[in-house]
């Protein structure tokens, strides 16, 4: 050590501190460090930024109450219910929710309670005198699923769909403040004045004061075999059986509004002006966790994958998530090259000219200027012995214990690249002009068979144990064995490597070549196989090869470390599949940045302890292949709805039709909270065609079948998770196609000649049938255009069609006509139907905007509610069968063409 110190005297030392100290997956929480924030926000699809409560349906959906209505959240899509689409909903207000069975969710509002099932709504009665409508301030599931309700007119009691129960040991009518359960064994009830009381199993048993608080109760939970209580005077507990309430040390004018215990042992808790709050296991506030800057934090929940979901009260939904990856050095810039020691410290050199240490021990690392060039390569000889190739300065051999250096191969053409040090023996560099090999204290070129000047720089070197040696390069893979060299060519035309980046030999002697745009590649048997992005690549820049401990390799790219499962890969080497399934890491789960780097070797190291380290432009990404490995709790994945020929139709039962349709759609979902963006479809229709489709990560959720003719098919979906993993079931949709013509073809022949005669006799029939309706009804032919003006004029100065629950019978009634003369007006003078006449008119409007500069500042979604409609997927069906566009493509080629 004091040699070091003496090697590093003369140079600056910059001593930073290191923040973060690696854990394992079960190590305890450090939320300062080991959560990432997300926000939504109205700019996202929020109907407003007051979230209010938050629960998980059983399949999979997260729920929002919000002050305009009911949200259904999937990861990356928001859908609203409110008066427009669900007029069942008592108030848009929502105050507070439950989740019950696969898809049951209770819905409490300032005026009433509401069950949905997914797909119908159901309205309890309650037992009052007046029947005004009353305010909903609590569910909890009690014993037997039993529903209790707080309300502001007293406490009920819920079986079933039936209706509610008074609780009668409760004090007549007064409000209740909150409710709060534990496992349904226990409900605990506030009310406004704080007293809190422990409720039977039963509406009718009886029930005990537990204990008061000063102050108004916001949140009651169970933690640590304890009762915790939020109030605006604090935050207090007590024992399960009741006492005196002992109030927990927070910060001054902290007021808690929300609780939730996670599953490291701790317990969040929200507040009004400090935003959260983490209680350690040990019952004492903890490291603070990232600022959320959001004001007050109204509600909490962790979901099944670890993320802790946040209500606010000005700043919309918030997500904070376990971090899969973590920065190191990221001041340091672009790192050129990584290893490590037996002494659990990296060494990171980088393109600005310094050499960092990573300290695992401590929670420092020391960066030093010790060259005045920048340090491209690294490689330790032994514990004591590091090699540091540079561009244009040579290479430097640097004793730790004793700061010796020595210099050798000081060109200024010559750039080190990757360093081979075997301890003990041969020293092998790769540069830019060729492959050298020293021992002792000299080098000498390498030449290799063939054209040296046409061989290119050499970046890479890999060997084993045996003394084989691997060489990578701008023109290929170079093999050396038993003294001779051989070129690893291609055969029967197939792709060999070229501007090699990354290699790699795995567990079972397979070699894996890394390219710049040329994807990854693996030889095997005389043969190179490459797999790029047609094949499921997440990348075709492969800049890094590692693997793990389970059968994974793991490759540095520009779009982040993506993982592909080598029994998957062997599959596809074999022929026994098109494709390899990709997993990818990047900001999103912690990185300091997505594009790694390849400047030279070693640009990936795996430590000792599992661990993987890739070099990229903003520091070296730290990744624990465990965390990464754990699998997420089983999501169905879901058939949102279906569309036939633009008609909606049940996604959980099976449809039949008597004639072709011309086209069929699909809308699916798999609600993977974590990391939505990521996650990847495959579907088909059985008996269209039995070949998978794969989507992108980010498509559209849609899928498309035009023409469908006689047959029976089957629409089958699999997802798979953010996390990599696929879904072990899947969602299917059953459809029968029935063909009208049956027989031979004579009698086939005679039923188009009999339908031919028909249609002719039908026009004929209706028109005379159309006279006389207008001489027997009193429509006439002169009151039907006037009326026919009338309309066209009311849709065109009115613009009726705005509202979302316009019908003929309000249309009519607005224009002093009967519904049935106005459908027949439409029908008959328009060709048209009556949804279809509207949706027209709806439509035009939605272009107008869509089109119109001053409206570029709201979405599409909003847009498509501002004329009238009250579902995505139906206004995206219109459109497109009026426009023959979807809304984006028409607002893009809008905003171009001006």
């Amino acid at each position: 050590m004091k040699g070091l110190r003496r090697l590093l005297s003369p140079f600056v030392l910059l001593v930073l501190l290191f923040l973060f100290s690696p854990k394992s997956p079960g190590a305890t929480l450090n939320v300062a460090t080991d959560l990432l924030l997300t926000r939504w926000s109205t700019e996202h699809g929020l109907p407003q930024s007051t979230v209010r409560d938050l629960c998980r349906s059983g399949d999979g959906y997260l729920w929002l109450g919000t002050r305009s209505g009911l949200v259904r959240f999937d990861g990356g899509r928001f859908f609203i219910f409110n008066h427009w689409n669900s007029p069942q909903l008592p108030g848009e207000e929502i105050l507070t929710l439950l989740a019950t069975g696969k898809r049951g969710i209770w819905v409490g509002t300032s005026a009433g309670l509401a069950f949905f099932d997914g797909i119908t709504w159901s309205v309890p009665v309650f037992p009052l005198e007046d029947g005004t409508p009353l305010t909903v301030t609590g569910l909890v599931v009690g014993s037997d699923d039993a529903i209790w309700v707080g309300t502001s007119r007293g406490l009920f009691w819920l079986r079933g769909f039936k209706n509610a129960t008074r609780v009668g040991n409760w004090p007549g009518n007064r409000a209740v403040a909150c409710l709060g359960s534990a496992s349904g064994s226990r409900v605990w009830a506030a009310d406004k004045a704080g007293e809190i009381f422990l409720l039977g199993t039963r509406p009718y048993e009886g029930m005990m004061q537990l204990t008061r608080v000063p102050g108004r109760v916001h949140a009651l939970e169970q933690w640590r075999n304890r009762v915790w209580i939020a109030a605006t005077s604090g935050l207090f507990q007590v024992g399960v059986t009741g006492g005196e309430a002992e109030k927990v040390s927070l910060p001054d004018r902290t007021i808690p509004h929300c609780l939730f215990p996670d599953n490291e042992g701790g317990m969040w808790v929200g507040t009004g002006e400090r935003g959260l709050i983490y209680l350690g296991p040990d019952g004492m506030p903890a490291s603070s966790p990232p600022d959320l800057d959001s004001g007050s934090v109204l509600s909490l929940l962790l979901d099944g994958q670890k993320n802790l979901w946040v209500g606010t009260e000005v700043s919309g939904l918030v997500r904070l998530r376990r971090r899969a990856v973590h920065g190191l050095v990221e001041e340091a810039g672009p790192v050129t090259a990584i290893t490590t020691t037996e002494k659990r410290a990296a060494w990171v050199a980088t393109r600005n000219n310094d050499i960092f240490i990573v300290e695992w021990n401590g929670r420092h690392h020391a960066g030093a200027k010790e060259i005045n060039v920048p340090g491209l390569s690294l490689g330790f000889q032994d514990d004591d012995t590091l090699w540091v190739g540079t561009a244009g300065s040579g290479l430097l051999r640097l004793a730790l214990s004793t700061g010796d250096r020595r210099w050798f191969l000081k060109d200024p053409a010559v750039s080190i690249r990757a360093i081979l040090a075997q301890p003990r023996g041969a020293v092998r560099v790769a540069t830019n002009v060729g492959l050298f090999r020293g021992e002792g204290s000299r080098f000498a070129p390498v030449r290799l068979p063939g054209d040296v000047a046409k061989q290119g720089a050499i970046s890479t070197l890999v060997a084993n144990e045996a003394g084989e040696l691997w060489v990578g390069g701008e023109d290929g893979v170079w093999h050396l064995a038993a003294g001779t060299w051989t070129r690893l060519e291609g055969r029967d035309q197939q792709p060999e490597p070229s501007r090699v980046s990354a290699m790699f030999r795995d567990n079972h002697g397979l070699l894996w070549v890394g390219t710049r745009g040329w994807g990854l590649f693996a030889y095997s048997q005389g043969r190179w196989t490459q797999i790029n992005e047609s094949h499921g690549l997440t990348d075709n820049y492969v800049m890094g090869i590692l693997q793990d401990d389970h059968g994974y390799l793991w490759c540095g790219s520009r779009r982040g470390v993506f993982r592909i499962m080598e029994k998957n890969t062997r599959r596809l080497l074999q022929r026994e599949t098109p494709r390899v399934d990709c997993m990818v890491w990047n900001e999103s789960e912690g990185m300091p940045s997505s594009e790694c780097t390849a400047d030279a070797q070693p640009s990936a190291w795996k430590m000792p302890d599992g661990r993987m380290l890739f070099a990229t432009v903003r520091g070296v990404a730290m990744l624990d292949p465990l965390m990464a490995a754990e699998k997420p709790p089983p999501i169905p994945v879901l058939i949102e709805a279906v569309l036939a020929d633009s008609r909606n139709l049940n996604p959980e039962q099976p449809a039949r039709f008597n004639r072709r349709l011309q086209m069929l759609e699909f809308y699916f979902t798999y609600p993977d909270l974590a990391a939505a963006e990521k996650v990847v479809f495959r579907y088909r229709l059985k008996g269209f065609g039995d070949q998978w489709t794969v989507s992108r990560p980010g498509q559209e959720r849609t899928a498309l079948y035009l023409n469908l003719g006689p047959g029976k098919y089957e629409f089958q979906i699999q997802a798979r998770s953010g996390s990599g993993f696929w879904t072990a079931s899947m969602d299917t949709f059953s459809l029968e196609v029935r063909s009208r013509i049956r027989g031979v073809y004579l009698l086939l022949v005679f039923l188009l000649i009999g339908a031919a005669v028909g249609l002719w006799y039908r026009r004929h029939l209706t028109r005379s049938t159309a006279k006389a309706k207008y001489r027997t009804s009193g429509l006439t032919t002169d009151v039907a255009e006037k009326k026919l003006a009338d309309l066209l004029r009311l849709m065109k100065e009115e613009k009726p069609f705005l509202e979302a629950n316009l019908t003929l019978v309000k249309l009519a009634r607005h224009m002093n006509i009967h519904a049935n003369y106005l459908s027949r007006i439409i029908n008959e003078r328009r060709n048209q139907s009556f949804n279809d006449f509207v949706n027209q008119y709806r439509i035009e409007e939605a272009c107008r905007r869509l089109a119109d500069p001053r409206w570029k500042e709201m979405t599409i979604l909003q847009i498509a509610y501002e004329t009238g409609f009250y579902s995505k997927s139906v206004f995206n069906t219109a459109f497109k069968k009026f426009t023959g566009r979807t809304p984006s493509q028409y607002r893009s080629q809008s905003t171009s063409a001006d």
